[in-house]
């Protein structure tokens, strides 16, 4: 069974500048990363299966 789920994209009001200000801040301890090492993992897997899935012109379970 093929789904595809539309919704709508929330705005966002920050800019990649944002992103290594809070890196910076969260290294030094001051204040939570982010962007978690297991959310970045779990984009890496989809890239992934992406790049395997227009290789083969297959589906790809990545979860």
């Amino acid at each position: 069974m093929v789904l595809i789920v539309t919704e709508e994209l929330p705005e966002v009001t920050m800019t990649h500048r944002n992103y290594f200000e809070n890196y910076v801040r969260a290294y030094r301890g001051k204040e939570e990363f982010l962007v978690k090492i297991p959310e970045v993992r779990r984009v890496l897997a989809l890239m992934e299966a992406i790049r395997e899935s227009a290789k083969t012109g297959q589906a790809v379970q990545f979860e």
